[in-house]
Order: C-alpha cells, then sequence, then structure tokens
C-alpha cells in the first residue's frame, strides 16, 4: 500500500470561517432572507459542516446579524469538543452548542433573535445531492416547526447554498489535494491486490483501509463496488444482504469500484477498473472509448464555459461509438449539486430483450452553470455496450488557465 507520509495535515483556519460565513451573509442578503437553518441531519452531503467546520447529523441555525447556535443529535456529539478545545487546542468554529427536541430548539431560537416573523432561508426541504431530491428533514420535524412559527415565511435555498460551496478557497483546495491524494493510495491498494484467486472482500477491505488509515473518512454507500464478466449496475457488494457469497476473482473478471475518499468534509472520487486475465475485444474497445471520454472532458473544462459544454463533449465519444453510460459523466465535487444526464444512449437498446423495458435518460442539472476558477469535478465516464461496463475516473481542479488532475491511477482501465 502507498502510504501517504505527508507530515501536516492541513486543517481549515478561522479565516476561512470568516470567509465562509461573509459569504453566507451576503447571499441571505441578496435573498432578503433574516437567517438560515442548515439541516445536515443524516444526509450524504453533511450541509451544515460548510459553516460548523464538523458535523454530527446536525443543525446550524444562522442569523444575519448575531452569533449562531449549532445543534447535535445528543450530549455525546457535544463533548468531544472539549478534547479538541483543550487537547488540540483548535476551538469549535460554533462555541453555542445544544442538544435535545430540534423543533423545540429552533423555535425557541428564532423567538429568541425577534425572527419569528421574518423570512427565514432553509436548507434540506429540497436538497439536491445524491438521493436527496425530496429533501431530508423529517416531515414531523418541520410540521411542529412550521405549526410554532406561523408568522414566519420559510424559503429553501439548497440549490442557491449549494452553487455557494463550489468555488474552493486556497485553504479549502489544499484539503482537496490531500483527499485526491488518499483516494490515489487506495486506488494503488486496490490494483496491487487484484489478481486471480484473491477474495473480493479482500479487495474491498484494502480500499476502506487504506483510506481510514491515512485519516480521510467515506460518505454512503462508502464503496461501490462489484466483480465479474458484466456489470450492469454500480451498487454496494451483493454479500451485506447476501444471495449467494462472497467469492474468489477468476481469469476474466472485470474488478469495478468507485472510491469516495473525503478528508475535511469535502468528498473526492476515483473510478477503477481492473481487468484480470483475457477479456474480451468489447471491454478493451470500451477501455479507449473511457479514455477518449475523460480527455474531452480535460480538453473541454476551464473557466467560462458552461457545465452543459463539458459534459455533452465527454457524451459525444460515447454515443458516437454505439455506447451507452449508467451515470454521469461529469458531476461537481464539495457538493454534488451539478450532474450530467445519465443512461444517455439507453433509450437506443433495439437489440435488447430483457425485464427492464422502460429505461429512458435522465436528465442533467446546471446545464447553465458557468464554471469558475477553484471549482472541482468529478470526470467520470461509463461507457458500455450491451451489458458489458468499464469506468475511469478522477478529481479535477479548475484553475486560471485550465485544469489540474489529482488522480492518474483511475484516468485509465487496467489489465493485469
Amino acid at each position: 500500500m502507498q502510504v501517504i507520509t505527508e507530515e501536516e495535515y492541513p486543517t481549515l483556519s478561522l479565516e476561512e470561517r470568516d470567509r465562509r460565513w461573509t459569504a453566507t451573509k451576503v447571499l441571505l442578503e441578496r435573498l432578503g432572507l433574516e437567517a438560515l437553518l442548515v439541516f445536515g441531519m443524516r444526509s450524504r452531503e453533511q450541509w451544515e459542516h460548510y459553516l460548523a467546520n464538523e458535523s454530527n447529523n446536525g443543525i446550524v441555525l444562522f442569523p444575519l446579524t448575531s452569533e449562531p447556535r449549532y445543534l447535535v443529535f445528543n450530549a455525546s456529539r457535544a463533548f468531544p469538543r472539549e478534547e479538541i478545545d483543550n487537547v488540540m487546542r483548535n476551538s469549535p468554529w460554533i462555541s453555542d452548542v445544544r442538544w435535545g427536541d430540534y423543533a423545540l430548539h429552533i423555535v425557541e431560537f428564532l423567538r429568541e433573535r425577534q425572527l419569528a416573523n421574518k423570512r427565514i432561508g432553509v436548507v434540506g426541504l429540497r436538497s439536491q445531492g445524491p438521493a436527496e431530491e425530496d429533501g431530508i428533514i423529517p416531515q414531523r420535524l418541520w410540521e411542529k416547526i412550521q405549526s410554532e412559527l406561523p408568522l414566519c415565511e420559510f424559503q429553501d435555498i439548497s440549490r442557491e447554498y449549494a452553487l455557494l460551496m463550489l468555488s474552493k478557497s486556497t485553504e479549502e483546495l489544499a484539503l482537496v489535494r490531500k483527499g485526491a491524494a488518499i483516494g490515489e493510495a487506495a486506488c494503488r491498494a486496490m490494483l496491487n491486490c487484484c489478481k486471480s484467486g484473491v477474495m473480493e472482500t479482500h479487495i474491498y477491505s484494502e480500499i476502506l483501509h487504506s483510506i481510514h488509515s491515512q485519516g480521510a473518512t467515506t460518505v454512503p454507500p462508502h464503496l461501490l463496488f462489484s466483480v465479474g464478466k458484466e456489470h450492469m449496475g454500480h451498487a454496494p457488494p451483493h454479500w451485506f444482504f447476501p444471495r449467494s457469497a462472497p467469492r474468489s476473482v477468476e481469469n476474466g473478471d472485470i474488478v469495478i469500484a468507485e472510491i469516495f475518499s473525503v478528508y475535511g468534509g469535502i468528498e473526492t472520487q476515483q473510478q477503477m477498473t481492473v481487468c484480470v486475465g483475457e477479456v474480451s475485444r468489447t471491454v478493451r474497445q470500451l477501455a479507449k472509448v473511457a479514455r477518449l471520454s475523460y480527455e474531452a472532458g480535460l480538453n473541454t473544462l476551464s473557466p467560462g464555459v458552461t457545465f452543459g459544454e463539458v459534459y455533452r463533449s465527454m457524451q459525444a465519444p460515447i454515443l458516437e461509438e454505439g455506447c451507452w453510460h449508467l451515470g454521469p459523466v461529469v458531476h461537481s465535487m464539495g457538493p454534488i449539486v451539478l450532474t450530467s444526464a445519465m443512461l444517455a444512449g439507453a433509450i437506443d437498446w433495439s437489440s435488447m430483450r430483457w425485464k427492464y423495458n422502460d429505461i429512458e435518460s435522465v436528465a442533467g442539472t446546471g446545464d447553465d452553470v458557468v464554471i469558475q476558477e477553484g471549482m472541482v469535478f468529478e470526470l467520470e465516464p461509463s461507457p458500455a455496450r450491451g451489458k458489458e461496463r468499464v469506468t475511469v475516473g478522477g478529481t479535477i481542479v479548475v484553475t486560471a488557465s485550465g485544469v489540474e488532475e489529482l488522480n492518474e491511477i483511475s484516468t485509465r482501465v487496467h489489465f493485469t
């Protein structure tokens, strides 16, 4: 396993806190809002971390003209802050932390700050992160808040808040580079153990061990992973809810993984394909198509172009070769709010005769968003022909003149 030997792990300063808080206040002023309720809860993106620099499945209450408050799940989430403050000498960004009934605390806070009849922004009612299209706020919690604050006008600004997070500061980019370096080491660990006869559980665990042993974490579903000759889907391993036992890698298998390496609350991703032994001619052709699509993204992604221009340039090599692709070919990182279309080309499967007869392409989001310096993207083409598929991809930073690639191993299909 490749070990990251960097002695200093980058952290965020109070200056970065002030930058984020100021930008959030500017957003509130522009939208005519007096406060913001940021629900992290059990969301994949953990939205509150942007203002709190920590995540405890909680809620940040962020007024425009007074100090914020952090609501956490219970006392066990609050008490570890004492260790951070006393031992590590790194005080939490938000000093006022409470726990208990979320609805009660929110109502009391807004009344206490004379905001019970004001316009309040909300993040989490209609958040757009993966699997969050219907929001993340429990219905019962939201009904209690509304019933106690009938004069409040709540406005969901999940998208505006997410777009605010996209352009990264110098300090944030240091976290991104660290996370991507740890992801690169995880790719190396995977490549080293993808051999015939190795248990698929061993490969899975080596990837996660590489990430966690270097100070990073993952986000649900933690690791997408599959082994076999065909790869129609992309999901967590089957053995968690077993219909069959884990097995050993065989000659001709393709090992596919989507790796989520998260450092400092900012996610990076790496998409790996390793072909073990002899594979079909189709798979080798798909490997070339995947690389062409990836390079098209590299050549197009730059400040001033639109997100739609980027993903259409990446789709073109895939569709021109008569392939389809499963997931997005590109999406934003930190957070995932811009995504390209999915299942493009799937509607043309005239030769496929199987039980899913209503396959349609899924539209992307953010076509007209203009790319800016400091944004972070994941290029992840996943071309398929029939039931055979490969995937490649890595994390990319947009620079003043173009892009900076943070991953190398995962940007090509590997043949062992």
